[in-house]
């Protein structure tokens, strides 16, 4: 059964163009916007949940970190393509 994460993941696997590449990584960004009591509601387990997909799917050479704004607050998974092809490939076996 895959997480709630891989399940975020997997449904943007099936746009036309997957997750955005930014400086020739893709990056699968994960988060909360602001909601309409000006609040940011951010789920402080993303980033475990990010780190045990590059796990459990063998990933390297990928990054994971913080970005928060005044509007959202998301943790992103950073790949070279090479990871980002495996990733996608066991996710939607």
């Amino acid at each position: 059964m895959l997480s709630n994460c891989e399940n975020i993941i997997k449904n943007k696997f099936f746009s036309e163009s997957g997750w955005d590449k930014v400086n020739g990584n893709r990056v699968i960004a994960i988060g909360n916007m602001i909601n309409c009591n000006g609040e940011i509601l951010y789920d402080v387990t993303i980033n475990k949940d990010l780190e045990s997909i590059a796990t459990k799917y063998n990933l390297k050479n990928y990054k994971i970190y913080p970005i928060s704004t005044k509007y959202m607050k998301a943790s992103v998974l950073s790949l070279d393509d090479e990871n980002y092809d495996k990733l996608k490939s066991h996710i939607l076996e």
